[in-house]
């Protein structure tokens, strides 16, 4: 199965993303119902990383709830020239 998030830039294929865009960072995340009254804080942690191949970045969303525990979303974003997003993209 393949994803793909195209997102972050429309030109990818000549860009790359900014070094300083990459770390780690952590917040608040406020849930609030639609006439603004904030219900809910959940700490949210941001990773955005190089990884050891490149072309590839780690894009993880850790929501840490203590209500529910820590939610974690973790994903790879790899350049559209890659080899292996070609074949998906042949494949669907």
């Amino acid at each position: 199965m393949c994803f793909f998030y195209s997102g972050i830039s429309q030109n990818l294929d000549t860009k790359k993303f900014p070094d300083s865009w990459l770390g780690i960072y952590d917040g608040n995340m406020y849930i609030v119902r639609t006439n603004s009254e904030r219900i809910d804080t959940v700490n949210v942690v941001f990773e955005f990383l190089t990884t050891n191949q490149t072309k590839r970045w780690t894009y993880r969303m850790t929501y840490k709830s203590p209500k529910y525990g820590d939610i974690v979303k973790d994903y790879e974003l790899i350049k559209p020239d890659t080899p292996m997003v070609q074949k998906c993209l042949s494949t669907g």
